[in-house]
Protein backbone atom coordinates (compact mmCIF):
# COMPACT_ATOMS: atom_id res chain seq x y z
CA UNK A 1 0.00 0.00 0.00
CA UNK A 2 0.37 3.62 0.05
CA UNK A 3 3.60 6.09 0.82
CA UNK A 4 4.36 9.51 0.76
CA UNK A 5 7.00 9.48 -2.61
CA UNK A 6 8.79 12.66 -1.82
CA UNK A 7 10.40 13.95 1.23
CA UNK A 8 8.72 17.06 0.99
CA UNK A 9 5.65 15.45 1.51
CA UNK A 10 6.76 13.48 3.78
CA UNK A 11 8.10 16.34 6.24
CA UNK A 12 4.68 18.14 5.72
CA UNK A 13 2.90 15.28 7.19
CA UNK A 14 5.19 15.36 10.13
CA UNK A 15 4.66 18.60 10.83
CA UNK A 16 1.05 18.52 10.84
CA UNK A 17 1.05 15.75 13.02
CA UNK A 18 3.31 17.43 15.42
CA UNK A 19 0.30 19.59 16.03
CA UNK A 20 -1.01 16.79 17.68
CA UNK A 21 2.19 14.79 18.41
CA UNK A 22 5.43 15.66 20.29
CA UNK A 23 8.54 14.73 18.52
CA UNK A 24 9.32 12.41 21.23
CA UNK A 25 7.08 9.39 22.63
CA UNK A 26 3.92 10.64 24.14
CA UNK A 27 0.91 8.94 26.44
CA UNK A 28 -1.70 9.79 23.65
CA UNK A 29 -1.40 11.65 20.28
CA UNK A 30 -4.49 13.35 20.43
CA UNK A 31 -7.46 13.48 22.79
CA UNK A 32 -10.33 11.62 21.66
CA UNK A 33 -12.34 14.68 21.93
CA UNK A 34 -10.36 15.62 19.00
CA UNK A 35 -10.90 12.65 17.53
CA UNK A 36 -14.27 11.96 16.33
CA UNK A 37 -15.66 8.34 16.49
CA UNK A 38 -18.53 7.19 14.76
CA UNK A 39 -20.62 4.06 14.32
CA UNK A 40 -23.02 4.22 11.73
CA UNK A 41 -26.24 1.91 11.61
CA UNK A 42 -24.66 -0.66 9.14
CA UNK A 43 -21.74 -0.21 12.01
CA UNK A 44 -19.21 0.89 10.02
CA UNK A 45 -16.27 3.01 11.20
CA UNK A 46 -15.23 6.65 10.60
CA UNK A 47 -12.72 9.12 11.89
CA UNK A 48 -13.04 12.48 11.03
CA UNK A 49 -9.41 15.04 10.82
CA UNK A 50 -6.90 16.23 8.16
CA UNK A 51 -5.56 12.60 6.11
CA UNK A 52 -2.04 12.10 7.39
CA UNK A 53 -2.64 13.06 11.37
CA UNK A 54 -1.75 10.26 13.82
CA UNK A 55 -4.66 9.70 16.24
CA UNK A 56 -5.06 7.14 18.86
CA UNK A 57 -8.63 6.02 20.17
CA UNK A 58 -8.66 4.14 23.29
CA UNK A 59 -11.02 1.08 24.61
CA UNK A 60 -11.40 1.32 28.22
CA UNK A 61 -11.25 -2.70 29.20
CA UNK A 62 -12.58 -4.18 32.53
CA UNK A 63 -8.98 -6.41 32.76
CA UNK A 64 -5.79 -7.06 31.21
CA UNK A 65 -4.48 -10.35 29.52
CA UNK A 66 -4.03 -11.15 26.32
CA UNK A 67 -5.58 -9.85 23.12
CA UNK A 68 -7.46 -11.55 20.17
CA UNK A 69 -9.13 -10.34 17.21
CA UNK A 70 -12.09 -11.50 15.08
CA UNK A 71 -15.75 -11.06 14.34
CA UNK A 72 -17.95 -12.50 17.06
CA UNK A 73 -21.13 -11.23 16.19
CA UNK A 74 -20.82 -11.17 12.61
CA UNK A 75 -21.49 -7.84 11.58
CA UNK A 76 -17.94 -7.77 9.11
CA UNK A 77 -16.11 -5.83 11.87
CA UNK A 78 -13.18 -7.42 13.75
CA UNK A 79 -13.78 -7.74 17.52
CA UNK A 80 -11.30 -7.49 20.63
CA UNK A 81 -11.41 -10.85 22.93
CA UNK A 82 -8.72 -9.95 26.03
CA UNK A 83 -8.19 -13.27 28.08
CA UNK A 84 -6.00 -13.36 31.41
CA UNK A 85 -5.73 -16.21 34.01
CA UNK A 86 -9.29 -16.78 35.14
CA UNK A 87 -11.26 -14.83 33.09
CA UNK A 88 -12.30 -13.80 29.27
CA UNK A 89 -13.95 -10.71 27.82
CA UNK A 90 -15.07 -9.63 24.54
CA UNK A 91 -15.46 -6.22 23.10
CA UNK A 92 -16.70 -4.45 19.47
CA UNK A 93 -14.78 -2.05 17.18
CA UNK A 94 -16.51 0.45 19.05
CA UNK A 95 -15.47 0.15 22.33
CA UNK A 96 -18.66 -1.59 23.90
CA UNK A 97 -17.96 -4.89 26.03
CA UNK A 98 -20.03 -7.72 24.28
CA UNK A 99 -19.69 -10.35 26.92
CA UNK A 100 -17.59 -11.32 30.03
CA UNK A 101 -16.94 -14.61 31.76
CA UNK A 102 -14.80 -16.13 34.09
CA UNK A 103 -12.62 -18.39 32.69
CA UNK A 104 -9.28 -20.19 34.26
CA UNK A 105 -6.66 -20.37 30.84
CA UNK A 106 -3.40 -22.00 30.21
CA UNK A 107 -1.53 -18.81 31.64
CA UNK A 108 0.66 -20.72 34.48
CA UNK A 109 3.01 -23.10 32.90
CA UNK A 110 3.26 -26.48 34.18
CA UNK A 111 6.14 -26.44 36.46
CA UNK A 112 7.87 -29.10 34.41
CA UNK A 113 7.87 -26.92 30.89
CA UNK A 114 8.17 -23.54 33.23
CA UNK A 115 12.01 -23.27 33.14
CA UNK A 116 12.13 -20.17 34.27
CA UNK A 117 11.31 -18.69 30.65
CA UNK A 118 8.01 -16.51 31.30
CA UNK A 119 9.93 -13.54 29.35
CA UNK A 120 9.09 -14.80 26.08
CA UNK A 121 6.79 -17.75 25.97
CA UNK A 122 4.04 -16.17 28.03
CA UNK A 123 3.02 -13.91 25.10
CA UNK A 124 2.15 -16.92 22.77
CA UNK A 125 -0.99 -18.28 23.30
CA UNK A 126 -4.17 -15.88 22.80
CA UNK A 127 -7.37 -18.01 21.87
CA UNK A 128 -8.58 -17.94 18.39
CA UNK A 129 -12.06 -16.22 16.91
CA UNK A 130 -13.76 -18.31 14.14
CA UNK A 131 -16.61 -20.61 13.14
CA UNK A 132 -15.37 -23.74 14.30
CA UNK A 133 -18.49 -25.99 14.29
CA UNK A 134 -19.79 -24.70 10.58
CA UNK A 135 -23.09 -23.45 11.69
CA UNK A 136 -22.66 -19.82 10.33
CA UNK A 137 -22.13 -18.33 13.78
CA UNK A 138 -18.94 -17.39 15.34
CA UNK A 139 -17.04 -18.88 18.15
CA UNK A 140 -13.75 -18.29 20.46
CA UNK A 141 -11.44 -20.80 21.17
CA UNK A 142 -9.23 -21.13 23.82
CA UNK A 143 -7.24 -23.80 26.07
CA UNK A 144 -8.01 -24.29 29.76
CA UNK A 145 -5.85 -24.04 32.56
CA UNK A 146 -5.17 -27.42 32.42
CA UNK A 147 -3.65 -27.27 29.84
CA UNK A 148 -5.72 -30.22 28.07
CA UNK A 149 -9.07 -28.67 27.13
CA UNK A 150 -9.87 -26.69 24.93
CA UNK A 151 -13.24 -24.97 25.43
CA UNK A 152 -15.42 -23.37 22.29
CA UNK A 153 -17.68 -20.05 23.35
CA UNK A 154 -20.95 -19.23 21.40
CA UNK A 155 -19.25 -16.07 19.87
CA UNK A 156 -22.25 -13.43 20.98
CA UNK A 157 -22.12 -14.61 24.56
CA UNK A 158 -19.26 -16.45 25.57
CA UNK A 159 -21.03 -18.90 27.11
CA UNK A 160 -19.04 -22.97 26.51
CA UNK A 161 -20.96 -24.09 24.03
CA UNK A 162 -18.30 -27.33 23.32
CA UNK A 163 -14.78 -28.93 24.36
CA UNK A 164 -12.05 -31.04 23.22
CA UNK A 165 -10.38 -32.97 25.50
CA UNK A 166 -7.08 -33.90 24.12
CA UNK A 167 -5.94 -36.65 23.99
CA UNK A 168 -2.38 -36.58 25.98
CA UNK A 169 -1.04 -34.69 29.18
CA UNK A 170 1.19 -32.41 27.28
CA UNK A 171 1.73 -28.90 27.86
CA UNK A 172 -0.86 -27.64 25.14
CA UNK A 173 -0.82 -24.48 23.71
CA UNK A 174 -1.85 -23.18 20.68
CA UNK A 175 -5.52 -23.63 19.11
CA UNK A 176 -6.60 -22.10 15.72
CA UNK A 177 -8.53 -23.14 12.84
CA UNK A 178 -7.91 -23.99 9.17
CA UNK A 179 -10.33 -24.09 6.38
CA UNK A 180 -11.30 -27.23 4.42
CA UNK A 181 -12.39 -27.24 0.95
CA UNK A 182 -14.70 -24.64 0.22
CA UNK A 183 -14.59 -22.99 3.21
CA UNK A 184 -13.98 -19.18 3.40
CA UNK A 185 -14.54 -15.92 5.87
CA UNK A 186 -14.84 -16.39 9.09
CA UNK A 187 -15.68 -20.47 8.69
CA UNK A 188 -12.75 -22.18 9.08
CA UNK A 189 -14.25 -25.90 10.72
CA UNK A 190 -10.68 -27.52 11.20
CA UNK A 191 -9.44 -27.48 14.82
CA UNK A 192 -5.77 -27.46 15.23
CA UNK A 193 -4.30 -27.91 18.44
CA UNK A 194 -0.40 -27.70 19.38
CA UNK A 195 2.17 -28.26 22.02
CA UNK A 196 5.35 -25.13 21.91
CA UNK A 197 8.02 -26.62 19.28
CA UNK A 198 10.67 -25.81 21.87
CA UNK A 199 9.14 -28.69 24.28
CA UNK A 200 10.52 -31.75 24.19
CA UNK A 201 7.96 -33.44 22.39
CA UNK A 202 6.07 -31.22 19.72
CA UNK A 203 2.50 -32.66 18.64
CA UNK A 204 0.36 -31.13 16.36
CA UNK A 205 -3.64 -32.33 16.23
CA UNK A 206 -6.55 -32.13 14.12
CA UNK A 207 -9.93 -32.36 15.42
CA UNK A 208 -13.24 -31.59 14.06
CA UNK A 209 -15.93 -30.94 16.00
CA UNK A 210 -19.05 -30.35 13.21
CA UNK A 211 -21.03 -33.16 14.84
CA UNK A 212 -20.96 -31.99 18.36
CA UNK A 213 -19.38 -34.71 18.56
CA UNK A 214 -15.04 -34.01 18.82
CA UNK A 215 -13.32 -36.41 16.87
CA UNK A 216 -9.59 -36.01 16.34
CA UNK A 217 -8.86 -36.37 12.36
CA UNK A 218 -4.95 -37.13 12.14
CA UNK A 219 -1.82 -36.62 14.91
CA UNK A 220 1.74 -35.67 14.34
CA UNK A 221 4.81 -35.87 16.94
CA UNK A 222 8.26 -34.92 16.45
CA UNK A 223 10.85 -34.75 18.91
CA UNK A 224 12.85 -31.14 19.95
CA UNK A 225 15.77 -32.84 17.82
CA UNK A 226 13.85 -34.25 14.49
CA UNK A 227 11.24 -30.92 14.56
CA UNK A 228 14.97 -28.69 14.26
CA UNK A 229 15.67 -25.85 16.93
CA UNK A 230 13.14 -23.23 16.45
CA UNK A 231 12.22 -20.60 18.76
CA UNK A 232 9.60 -17.93 18.61
CA UNK A 233 7.41 -19.54 15.70
CA UNK A 234 4.05 -19.92 16.39
CA UNK A 235 1.56 -22.28 14.26
CA UNK A 236 -0.52 -20.64 11.49
CA UNK A 237 -2.31 -21.93 8.75
CA UNK A 238 -2.77 -20.57 4.88
CA UNK A 239 -3.69 -22.32 1.63
CA UNK A 240 -0.62 -22.97 -0.05
CA UNK A 241 -1.27 -24.83 -3.30
CA UNK A 242 -4.70 -22.48 -4.17
CA UNK A 243 -6.68 -25.70 -3.92
CA UNK A 244 -8.74 -28.14 -1.22
CA UNK A 245 -8.14 -26.84 1.80
CA UNK A 246 -5.22 -24.96 4.68
CA UNK A 247 -1.93 -26.33 5.48
CA UNK A 248 -0.29 -26.07 8.74
CA UNK A 249 3.00 -24.43 8.88
CA UNK A 250 4.75 -24.79 12.73
CA UNK A 251 8.49 -24.81 13.17
CA UNK A 252 10.07 -25.57 9.73
CA UNK A 253 7.22 -28.17 8.61
CA UNK A 254 4.69 -27.47 6.08
CA UNK A 255 1.75 -30.40 6.29
CA UNK A 256 -0.87 -31.29 3.40
CA UNK A 257 -4.86 -31.08 5.06
CA UNK A 258 -4.26 -34.85 6.12
CA UNK A 259 -1.25 -34.62 8.51
CA UNK A 260 1.65 -35.47 5.60
CA UNK A 261 4.81 -33.92 5.76
CA UNK A 262 5.10 -31.26 2.64
CA UNK A 263 8.49 -30.06 3.49
CA UNK A 264 10.43 -30.14 6.70
CA UNK A 265 12.98 -27.54 7.42
CA UNK A 266 15.47 -28.40 9.85
CA UNK A 267 17.80 -25.66 10.35
CA UNK A 268 19.80 -27.59 13.10
CA UNK A 269 19.92 -30.59 11.21
CA UNK A 270 21.74 -29.03 8.47
CA UNK A 271 24.78 -27.37 10.84
CA UNK A 272 22.93 -24.12 11.06
CA UNK A 273 21.38 -22.07 14.06
CA UNK A 274 17.70 -22.36 14.89
CA UNK A 275 14.83 -21.02 13.19
CA UNK A 276 13.72 -17.94 14.51
CA UNK A 277 10.83 -16.31 12.12
CA UNK A 278 8.17 -17.81 9.60
CA UNK A 279 6.50 -15.46 7.10
CA UNK A 280 4.27 -17.07 4.46
CA UNK A 281 2.68 -15.42 1.64
CA UNK A 282 2.48 -14.71 -2.12
CA UNK A 283 6.32 -13.58 -2.70
CA UNK A 284 6.82 -14.59 -6.08
CA UNK A 285 3.47 -14.40 -8.62
CA UNK A 286 4.86 -15.93 -11.12
CA UNK A 287 4.89 -19.51 -8.94
CA UNK A 288 1.53 -21.14 -8.51
CA UNK A 289 0.84 -20.81 -4.57
CA UNK A 290 2.65 -19.48 -2.13
CA UNK A 291 5.96 -19.67 -0.45
CA UNK A 292 7.59 -19.47 2.91
CA UNK A 293 10.95 -17.61 4.14
CA UNK A 294 12.83 -18.81 7.75
CA UNK A 295 15.18 -16.38 9.15
CA UNK A 296 18.17 -18.74 10.81
CA UNK A 297 19.83 -17.78 14.24
CA UNK A 298 23.25 -16.44 14.91
CA UNK A 299 24.67 -17.87 11.30
CA UNK A 300 28.67 -18.19 10.87
CA UNK A 301 30.42 -17.22 8.21
CA UNK A 302 29.09 -18.51 5.14
CA UNK A 303 26.06 -19.60 6.20
CA UNK A 304 22.42 -18.52 5.33
CA UNK A 305 20.44 -16.04 6.97
CA UNK A 306 16.75 -16.41 4.91
CA UNK A 307 16.00 -19.72 3.88
CA UNK A 308 12.88 -19.56 1.04
CA UNK A 309 10.54 -22.69 0.35
CA UNK A 310 8.01 -23.07 -2.36
CA UNK A 311 5.18 -25.52 -3.20
CA UNK A 312 5.60 -23.79 -7.14
CA UNK A 313 8.91 -25.45 -7.00
CA UNK A 314 7.94 -28.75 -5.50
CA UNK A 315 8.09 -27.85 -1.73
CA UNK A 316 11.69 -27.34 -2.18
CA UNK A 317 13.96 -24.57 -1.43
CA UNK A 318 13.95 -22.02 -3.89
CA UNK A 319 16.63 -18.88 -2.18
CA UNK A 320 19.14 -18.47 0.31
CA UNK A 321 19.80 -14.87 1.81
CA UNK A 322 22.93 -13.87 3.73
CA UNK A 323 23.85 -11.31 6.24
CA UNK A 324 25.21 -8.42 4.88
CA UNK A 325 27.77 -8.06 7.21
CA UNK A 326 28.96 -11.14 10.06
CA UNK A 327 29.02 -8.76 12.74
CA UNK A 328 25.76 -8.59 12.69
CA UNK A 329 25.70 -12.22 12.22
CA UNK A 330 21.79 -12.92 11.75
CA UNK A 331 18.14 -11.54 11.70
CA UNK A 332 16.95 -12.42 14.23
CA UNK A 333 13.39 -11.41 12.79
CA UNK A 334 11.63 -10.60 9.28
CA UNK A 335 8.74 -9.37 8.18
CA UNK A 336 7.13 -9.05 4.23
CA UNK A 337 5.77 -6.67 2.48
CA UNK A 338 6.04 -4.86 -0.74
CA UNK A 339 9.00 -2.77 -0.33
CA UNK A 340 10.26 -2.24 -3.63
CA UNK A 341 7.81 -0.87 -6.34
CA UNK A 342 10.23 -1.69 -8.94
CA UNK A 343 10.18 -5.84 -8.04
CA UNK A 344 7.36 -7.73 -8.83
CA UNK A 345 5.66 -9.37 -5.60
CA UNK A 346 6.59 -9.33 -2.18
CA UNK A 347 10.08 -8.79 -0.36
CA UNK A 348 11.86 -9.45 2.93
CA UNK A 349 13.00 -7.33 5.46
CA UNK A 350 15.41 -8.28 8.09
CA UNK A 351 16.13 -6.90 11.32
CA UNK A 352 19.76 -7.14 12.70
CA UNK A 353 20.62 -8.47 15.48
CA UNK A 354 21.60 -5.65 16.72
CA UNK A 355 18.46 -4.18 16.16
CA UNK A 356 20.27 -1.42 13.96
CA UNK A 357 21.32 -2.54 9.94
CA UNK A 358 18.11 -3.66 8.52
CA UNK A 359 18.50 -5.02 4.92
CA UNK A 360 16.27 -5.80 2.17
CA UNK A 361 15.87 -9.23 0.28
CA UNK A 362 13.65 -10.52 -2.44
CA UNK A 363 12.72 -14.51 -2.80
CA UNK A 364 15.85 -15.65 -3.98
CA UNK A 365 17.77 -13.86 -1.59
CA UNK A 366 18.75 -11.31 -4.30
CA UNK A 367 20.23 -8.07 -1.61
CA UNK A 368 19.28 -4.33 -2.14
CA UNK A 369 19.95 -1.62 0.47
CA UNK A 370 21.89 -3.74 2.40
CA UNK A 371 22.51 -1.47 5.38
CA UNK A 372 19.14 0.44 5.86
CA UNK A 373 18.07 2.64 9.22
CA UNK A 374 16.51 5.98 8.92
CA UNK A 375 17.56 6.48 12.85
CA UNK A 376 14.18 6.99 14.09
CA UNK A 377 15.36 8.81 17.38
CA UNK A 378 16.53 6.40 19.33
CA UNK A 379 19.44 4.16 19.64
CA UNK A 380 19.90 1.41 23.02
CA UNK A 381 18.74 -1.76 21.63
CA UNK A 382 17.39 -0.54 18.30
CA UNK A 383 13.70 -1.51 17.31
CA UNK A 384 11.48 -4.13 15.63
CA UNK A 385 10.69 -3.58 12.28
CA UNK A 386 7.15 -4.48 11.31
CA UNK A 387 5.05 -4.17 7.90
CA UNK A 388 2.01 -1.67 7.92
CA UNK A 389 0.16 -0.57 4.86
CA UNK A 390 -0.51 3.02 6.46
CA UNK A 391 -1.56 5.38 3.45
CA UNK A 392 -3.03 4.88 0.52
CA UNK A 393 0.02 5.10 -1.88
CA UNK A 394 1.23 1.76 -3.08
CA UNK A 395 3.28 -0.20 -1.68
CA UNK A 396 4.21 -1.51 2.21
CA UNK A 397 5.69 1.13 5.07
CA UNK A 398 8.10 -0.12 7.91
CA UNK A 399 6.95 0.79 11.97
CA UNK A 400 9.41 0.78 13.92
CA UNK A 401 8.81 -0.25 17.63
CA UNK A 402 11.87 0.37 20.28
CA UNK A 403 13.62 -2.55 21.47
CA UNK A 404 13.38 -3.80 24.94
CA UNK A 405 12.22 -0.93 26.73
CA UNK A 406 12.23 -1.48 30.66
CA UNK A 407 8.79 -2.22 32.50
CA UNK A 408 6.12 -0.09 32.62
CA UNK A 409 6.95 1.39 29.39
CA UNK A 410 5.26 0.73 26.14
CA UNK A 411 7.29 0.85 23.34
CA UNK A 412 8.11 4.54 21.25
CA UNK A 413 6.95 3.87 17.69
CA UNK A 414 7.20 5.52 14.23
CA UNK A 415 6.09 4.75 10.76
CA UNK A 416 9.07 5.08 8.16
CA UNK A 417 8.83 4.92 4.02
CA UNK A 418 11.57 2.32 2.20
CA UNK A 419 10.71 4.14 -0.33
CA UNK A 420 11.76 7.56 0.36
CA UNK A 421 13.79 6.91 3.41
CA UNK A 422 11.88 9.22 5.17
CA UNK A 423 9.20 9.37 8.17
CA UNK A 424 5.65 9.26 7.84
CA UNK A 425 5.03 10.27 11.33
CA UNK A 426 6.95 11.65 14.30
CA UNK A 427 7.84 9.36 17.41
CA UNK A 428 4.44 8.21 19.26
CA UNK A 429 3.23 6.17 22.05
CA UNK A 430 5.51 5.01 24.79
CA UNK A 431 3.35 5.54 27.30
CA UNK A 432 3.31 4.86 30.98
CA UNK A 433 1.47 1.84 31.30
CA UNK A 434 0.35 -0.77 34.16
CA UNK A 435 3.43 -3.47 34.93
CA UNK A 436 2.52 -6.56 33.36
CA UNK A 437 4.44 -8.18 36.48
CA UNK A 438 0.75 -7.22 38.57
CA UNK A 439 -1.14 -9.27 36.26
CA UNK A 440 0.75 -11.71 34.10
CA UNK A 441 3.48 -14.85 35.21
CA UNK A 442 6.23 -12.01 32.94
CA UNK A 443 9.04 -11.64 35.51
CA UNK A 444 11.51 -10.16 32.89
CA UNK A 445 12.27 -6.56 32.43
CA UNK A 446 10.80 -5.44 29.24
CA UNK A 447 7.08 -7.42 28.69
CA UNK A 448 6.16 -4.44 26.59
CA UNK A 449 8.65 -5.35 23.58
CA UNK A 450 7.03 -5.67 20.00
CA UNK A 451 3.98 -4.91 21.70
CA UNK A 452 2.16 -3.78 18.34
CA UNK A 453 0.19 -5.48 15.60
CA UNK A 454 -1.11 -4.00 12.34
CA UNK A 455 -4.18 -4.63 11.01
CA UNK A 456 -6.97 -2.87 9.13
CA UNK A 457 -9.56 -2.56 11.79
CA UNK A 458 -11.57 0.24 10.44
CA UNK A 459 -11.82 -1.08 7.11
CA UNK A 460 -10.69 1.64 5.21
CA UNK A 461 -8.23 -0.22 3.81
CA UNK A 462 -5.31 1.16 5.72
CA UNK A 463 -3.76 -0.98 8.85
CA UNK A 464 -4.06 0.76 12.38
CA UNK A 465 -1.74 0.09 15.14
CA UNK A 466 -3.37 -2.23 17.95
CA UNK A 467 -1.94 -2.09 21.25
CA UNK A 468 -2.81 -2.63 24.95
CA UNK A 469 -2.16 -1.68 28.53
CA UNK A 470 -3.37 0.39 31.65
CA UNK A 471 -6.96 -1.44 31.14
CA UNK A 472 -7.28 0.23 27.56
CA UNK A 473 -7.06 -1.22 24.12
CA UNK A 474 -5.18 1.77 21.97
CA UNK A 475 -5.51 2.42 18.28
CA UNK A 476 -3.14 4.58 16.66
CA UNK A 477 -4.51 5.65 13.22
CA UNK A 478 -3.83 7.65 10.22
CA UNK A 479 -6.84 9.90 10.02
CA UNK A 480 -8.70 11.14 7.15
CA UNK A 481 -11.03 8.71 4.17
CA UNK A 482 -8.31 7.75 1.95
CA UNK A 483 -11.35 5.70 -0.43
CA UNK A 484 -9.51 2.56 -0.05
CA UNK A 485 -11.68 -0.74 -0.15
CA UNK A 486 -11.36 -2.49 3.01
CA UNK A 487 -9.11 -5.56 3.56
CA UNK A 488 -10.66 -7.48 6.73
CA UNK A 489 -13.13 -8.69 4.45
CA UNK A 490 -10.28 -10.73 2.68
CA UNK A 491 -10.09 -14.55 3.49
CA UNK A 492 -6.31 -14.56 3.58
CA UNK A 493 -5.97 -11.76 4.89
CA UNK A 494 -7.86 -12.35 8.22
CA UNK A 495 -6.02 -15.96 8.04
CA UNK A 496 -2.64 -14.10 8.66
CA UNK A 497 -3.59 -11.15 10.79
CA UNK A 498 -6.11 -13.94 13.38
CA UNK A 499 -3.10 -15.68 13.62
CA UNK A 500 -1.13 -13.98 16.62
CA UNK A 501 2.50 -13.39 17.47
CA UNK A 502 3.89 -10.83 19.98
CA UNK A 503 7.21 -11.00 19.25
CA UNK A 504 9.70 -11.49 16.41
CA UNK A 505 6.45 -13.22 13.75
CA UNK A 506 4.63 -10.21 13.33
CA UNK A 507 1.41 -10.33 11.10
Amino acid sequence: MPNARNASHALTLVAAACIALAATASADPESSADAPYEISAERHIRFDGPAGRVRAYEIPIAFMGRMTIGDLNRNGQPDFVVSNRDGVAAYDASGDRLWQVDAATNWDYPPDYDRGRHNFWHWSSYGYVGDADGDGDAEFLHIGDDWRTVYIRNGPDGLVENKIVLSEDLPWMFVFLARRAGESGETATRVIVTTPAYYGTTRIEEWDVRSGTPERTWSVAMTQKQLGNVAYITPRAANLDAVLGDEIFFGGLALSETGDVLWHFNASGLGLGGAHTLQVRDFDPDLPGIEATFSIYQPVEGQPSIVAYAHGAGNAEIGRAFSFNQKVRHPHQHVAGDFDLERPGLEVLSRGGKGFGHWFTDIRGNEFKPDWRPHPGWDDDGEYVHAIEWDEQPGTEVLYLKRHVPSPKRPPMRVVSPHTDTFLTPTFGGATHDDPRSWSAVDNDNPYEAQGHTVDLFGDGREEILTWGDNAITIYYNSGDPGVPSRWGDADYMMIKKSWCQLYNPR
